[in-house]
């Protein structure tokens, strides 16, 4: 079992909603769990984008990128680590944000992914 280099891990946390954002949900299924992938079909990810642009307006970026673990502790960007890791960014439109969440595991895959409100404090990873 190799580490996750934490770098590694905000690269795909964003990458991730940028393509569905883009139109790309192909992109991010492909570097998913076999699990994950049944569960977050390509049409799913898109119905879900389509959802809250129609909510909050146009995609601007990512913001505030970082890795935490699952109990919140939040990861320096050069570290590696074992496991699990969280990616979690501040998605911006043009009418508000939400937070996204990306389980990525010891593999590098894609084992989650989350779009909430940002006051939320209770999600499954």
């Amino acid at each position: 079992m190799g580490k996750t280099k934490i770098e590694d891990v905000l690269t795909l946390t964003e990458s991730t909603y940028t393509h569905i954002a883009q139109g790309q949900p192909l992109k991010v299924t492909e570097r998913m769990t076999p699990e994950a992938a049944q569960e977050l079909q390509p049409e799913t990810l898109t119905r879900v984008w389509d959802q809250v642009v129609a909510e909050l307006g146009k995609f601007l970026s990512c913001t505030d990128t970082h890795a935490q673990t699952s109990d919140g502790t939040v990861l320096p960007e050069d570290e590696e680590v074992l496991g699990t890791v969280i990616g979690v960014t501040t998605l911006r439109f043009e009418a508000g944000q939400m937070m996204g969440r990306v389980a990525i595991n010891f593999e590098g895959n894609i084992a989650g992914i989350l779009i909430i409100d940002p006051s939320s404090t209770s999600y499954p990873f």
